[in-house]
């Protein structure tokens, strides 16, 4: 099972792209580098992805969400 994508934060610390990893990370909060992102089948309108965005918008600690328009 692969639970997500492979980043820079898994390279060596020593490796350029993980030192611009780490600045990103503390230059501008967690989880910049790890985004969500969530798949939804809206063939049938798509209500449910309106409220998906609603609530996720609503939610403590979430920077950003779109609706991939």
């Amino acid at each position: 099972m692969q639970l997500g994508f492979t980043d820079a934060g898994n390279r060596s610390p020593s490796s350029h792209a993980r030192r611009a990893y780490d600045l990103i990370a503390k230059g501008f909060g967690p989880g910049t580098n790890g985004p969500l992102l969530i798949v939804a089948d809206v063939r049938n309108g798509n209500g449910g992805l309106s409220r998906a965005v609603e609530l996720l918008r609503e939610t403590p600690g979430v920077a950003a969400v779109t609706d991939g328009r």
